[in-house]
């Protein structure tokens, strides 16, 4: 999905961007409006990264995968009239848990582990002092039996100055330590096309307005308490300029001081195409991880620049033939509309065929075809952002919009939206199974009906939970069809089709 905000205010300063001078002497009202100009654009680039790299596509792999079996062996507890018992933690610890169950647990364990070091979802952390490394290892021992090419994370450490509210001393050195890997990659691509974008439209903008987005680096205590400071500076930063931070302080330890945004787009691409996550099944009792460290990909790469004023990336052979490789094999696959069965149960194939044959498959072509440059040359990347053609799901304003999708697959990309939000509460432990449209658990499904037209009446008469296999509200709706098929409903809602 694509979520963007855009004030009627943002708005007016697009139509005219002259009108930004008006806001030179409120410098952070102007950060804001620009912030709100530049989302949508910011959130494309997620979108091509998560649909076009090797790291993204395995991301959507692994959780395909972890959908696929909780669906089959919901799907063998419905016929059973067996429905899942919540907690699920308490369930797993009794004699009668079905082995299944406790197969399809045990993966989401090691994917939710898996994921969390690949995108490095890791908290910043502070320490005393400073350091001029442009980076450091942070071990890891992942859990289970897990194979690693890289054994750390690699972090930025980024130095900064605590001062006392009388400023009377002089400052503290402390370093902030933020965590690299997919999610900080991604948001540092999307962050360095902002500061294009906003340069292109807005000539009068100051150049460093989005380079140093983020508090001051000379910051006073915002806690009194000398224990809660660590904690309350690290997670006053962003991880929106890492990438270029770290790539900054690691050229001018060469006498580099300038270099182009390109560099950061070319690095950050390759280690996206350099690194994957991947989960094999040994047995129904274990699992092998095969996990590549997009962030060690990064410093590691980046560590190999050439020693020149304009130093570049190159793509080796292995790297394009693996992208042949995978638009090949995309390329095998059956489309969506040849996808047979019954619903729910085929939502999540329909989507997954429309996603590799009408976004990915195309973009891999497009990446191919520019021998990359569309992923790596910022003016090429832009082209593609401003007039991106292909299906996507966004929320803008709250409103959900549906672009280059046929109404099929749009039924079934809200339905495996439901699959998913369902069986992320279920791993997580909850003992109530809530409608994610009834309590907006995820952007834009509260302007959509999926009770044939009864979706908001129903939610006021108290629609939208199952607690004990009881759903709160017998309605012919998305959810409540959701509930029966995946076995987490004891009292049955009418039968009915899925809403389109």
């Amino acid at each position: 999905m694509v979520e963007a905000t855009l004030s009627d205010e943002a708005s007016e300063l697009h139509a005219n961007p002259l009108r930004l001078q008006q806001y030179a002497d409120k410098p952070d009202r102007q950060l804001r409006l620009l912030l709100e100009l530049n989302s949508i654009a910011h959130e494309r680039i997620h979108y091509l990264d998560t649909f076009g790299t090797i790291a993204g596509i395995s991301l959507l792999t692994a959780r395909i995968q972890l959908l696929r079996e909780f669906l089959e062996v919901s799907g063998r507890l419905a016929a059973k009239q067996t429905p899942w018992q919540l907690p699920l933690s308490k369930w797993l610890q009794r004699t009668d848990v079905p082995p299944a169950v406790k197969s399809v647990a045990g993966l989401a364990r090691t994917h939710s582990n898996a994921s969390q070091l690949f995108v490095a979802a890791v908290e910043p952390f502070m320490v005393e002092g400073r350091t001029d490394e442009a980076w450091i290892d942070l071990p890891f021992q992942p859990r289970g039996r897990t194979v690693t090419i890289n054994p750390s994370i690699p972090a930025f450490p980024l130095s900064i100055e605590v001062v006392e509210p009388t400023g009377v001393h002089p400052g503290r050195p402390v370093t902030v330590f933020h965590p690299l890997g997919y999610e900080a990659i991604l948001e540092g691509r999307a962050h360095a096309m902002a500061r294009s974008y906003i340069e292109s439209v807005f000539i009068d903008a100051p150049r460093d307005l989005l380079a140093n987005y983020g508090p001051a680096r000379r910051r006073m205590p915002s806690s009194t308490l000398p224990d809660q400071l660590p904690v309350s500076l690290a997670k006053q930063f962003q991880i929106y300029n890492i990438t270029d931070f770290m790539v900054s302080k690691f050229l001018r330890r060469r006498g580099i001081s300038e270099f182009s945004r390109d560099l950061v787009l070319q690095l950050s691409d390759r280690a996206l195409s350099q690194s994957m996550l991947h989960i094999r099944r040994l047995n129904a009792n274990q699992n092998e991880v095969s996990f590549t460290s997009p962030g060690a990909v990064f410093v590691s790469l980046m560590s190999e620049l050439p020693s020149t004023t304009s130093p570049t990336v190159d793509y080796p052979e292995q790297v394009t033939d693996m992208y042949h490789a995978t638009l090949s094999n995309l390329e095998k696959g059956e489309d969506w509309n040849m996808v047979t069965g019954i619903q729910p149960y085929m939502s999540l194939r329909i989507w997954e065929s429309f996603m590799a044959q009408h976004i990915t498959v195309p973009l891999l072509r497009r990446r191919l075809e520019t021998h990359h440059a569309v992923y790596t040359s910022g003016s090429v990347l832009m082209d593609l952002i401003t007039s991106l053609a292909l299906p996507r799901v966004e929320i803008i304003n709250g409103r959900l919009f549906f672009h280059h999708m046929p109404p099929a697959v749009q039924s079934a990309w809200a339905s495996q939206m439901f699959l998913g939000e369902i069986a992320d509460q279920l791993f997580a432990d909850a003992t109530t199974i809530r409608c994610p449209r009834a309590h907006r658990l995820l952007p834009g499904l509260d302007t959509v009906d999926f009770a044939n037209g009864q979706c908001a009446a129903s939610i006021r008469r108290g629609c939208g939970s199952c607690t004990g296999g009881v759903p709160s509200h017998e309605v012919a709706c998305m959810f409540n069809v959701a509930l029966r098929s995946y076995g987490l409903a004891l009292r049955q809602p009418p039968l009915a089709t899925v809403p389109k």
